[in-house]
This record gives structure tokens, sequence and C-alpha cells, in this order.
């Protein structure tokens, strides 16, 4: 299984971008996950909290929240709209020393497949209490006609994204999804929440969305950045002024162990 390269550094330059036109994660999800895995008054990590969207939003429902992430000036930028019971410092899923068990709940937002999350998940074992959880936190558009718009903009991003091996790993058949790698882990209990809400993009949040992801950041785009942007201009020309509206579904993929459930029985999946 390949395991992503380590940059601390890979979204440093696109933080401005990432905070400006990343979606936050649904707020009825956050609370449905917060209920469903029982964490009032508990301890939870954020892993890979970015500018802190999970970190923040899940506060209200814990003690304390820990947010780490590699990039300094991510934790910059989460320490900027930090809540009161949160604390961000820099870190990775390779310094787990930092933090004080145990956990009841460790969050991953949109970053788990930049780990080495076999062995992220070995070293969360030892932190995580007897009926903690993980949950991994995405959010996609839905494939459905209003959203026709998004999958053809979306498509042309692809066409001017630069890859490097990793991220063709990832797209091919090679890859192994998260569930597989949690299912062969002590979290070999999977569970599924999600809704649905919808998001309007202007054309500049759409622009800086995309520059915001690893592969089409402006440092690796360059002077192909005015090129990007006025061939997406002419594909959304039929989809009328803007802005757009997507229909999108917020997921979190809630994981557990089956040796913590006392009634034994399959393991779900």
């Amino acid at each position: 299984m390949m395991d992503a390269p380590y940059t601390p550094d890979r979204f440093d330059a696109a933080v401005g971008h990432y905070v400006a036109a990343r979606l936050d994660y649904a707020p009825a999800l956050i609370a449905w996950l917060a209920r469903e895995t029982g964490i009032a008054g508990g301890r939870v990590l954020d892993l890979g909290c970015g500018p802190g969207f999970i970190a923040n939003a899940i506060a209200p429902h814990a003690a304390h929240v820990l947010g780490l992430d590699p990039s300094p000036n991510m934790i910059a930028a989460a320490r900027d709209r930090a809540a009161p019971n949160v604390r961000f410092e820099i870190g990775s899923s390779e310094d787990l020393s930092l933090v004080d068990a145990p956990l009841h709940l460790v969050t991953i937002g949109r970053a788990f497949h930049w780990m080495d999350r076999a062995q992220t998940l070995a070293d969360l074992d030892g932190l995580i209490a007897p009926g903690g959880a993980i949950a991994l936190i995405n959010d996609s558009p839905v494939k459905a006609p209003s959203n026709q718009w998004w999958h053809a903009y979306n498509a042309l991003a692809k066409r001017f994204a630069v890859l490097d091996d990793y991220n063709r790993h990832r797209a091919s058949d090679a890859w192994v999804p998260h569930e597989e790698v949690l299912c062969q882990s002590p979290f070999d209990r999977l569970r599924a929440i999600s809704v649905y809400q919808r998001h309007d993009w202007s054309f500049d949040r759409l622009i800086r969305h995309t520059l915001s992801r690893s592969a089409t950041t402006e440092a690796l785009l360059g002077e192909r950045v005015r090129e990007f942007e006025a061939a997406a201009r002419d594909l959304l020309a039929p989809y009328g002024p803007g802005p757009w509206t997507s229909l999108n579904q917020h997921i979190a993929l809630i994981a557990t162990r089956s040796a913590d459930d006392p009634s034994g029985g399959d393991r779900d999946v």
C-alpha cells in the first residue's frame, strides 16, 4: 500500500484560498456525530485540522479539543478563529506524543489520505478510550442533473491538475479505500451518517476552491491560472451568470472497535 510522502508545507501557500473557499462541514452533521459518539464532556482530537473547521464546530459538544496540523500557516489561521476550549498545535499523525489520552473521538476531515493510514490507526488504538471512535468526515456534490455544472467544472479542473506519483496512485485501481484500511485495523466496525446541504458558489469562490487543492495550487499552475480562469468562464457560461448552487452530501464515516462491543457478533460494515 503506497502512502503519501510527508510534505508538511503542502498547503502552506494555499491557506488563504482554503479558508475563503472550502466548505464548512454541515453543522447538523457535526451535532449528529457528537450525539452518535457520546462525546459530551470528553476529549477530541482533530487530526489534520487545517484552519480548524471541524475543531471549532465540534467544540460546543466536547470538554476539550486539540487540533493538529503539520502546516504552520494552517495552524496560524486556526488560532485566529479558535473556540475557547480548542488548542491548536503544529503536528501530524507522526507527532501523537503531543496528545493527552484518553481520547473519546478523533476526527479527520479530508486528510486521512495524506497519512500513513495503517500506522496512524495503530497509534490511535493506544490513545482512544474503550468505546471511543474515529470519524472520517468529507463532503461531495451528489450526481444529479442540478449539479451538472459542478461536475463539468470539476472535470475541467482535473485537466489542469499537475499530478505526482501519489496522486496518480490515488486515482488508480490499486488505491485501497479508507473503508478497507479501517476494516483491517482495530477500528473495524463501520457506520456512516450523512446530511445534504445546498451551497452557493460565486466565480471567485470556485477559482479559489480549485487553487486550494493540492494538485492545482497557484505554485503548480503558474501562468496557467489565467488560462484556467478563461476556460472556466467559457465552460460556465451556458449555466447562467452565477452564483451557481450545488447539492452536497456531508458524510461522517464512524469507526469503532468491534472488540469494544460486549454483544459480540459479526462486524458491521
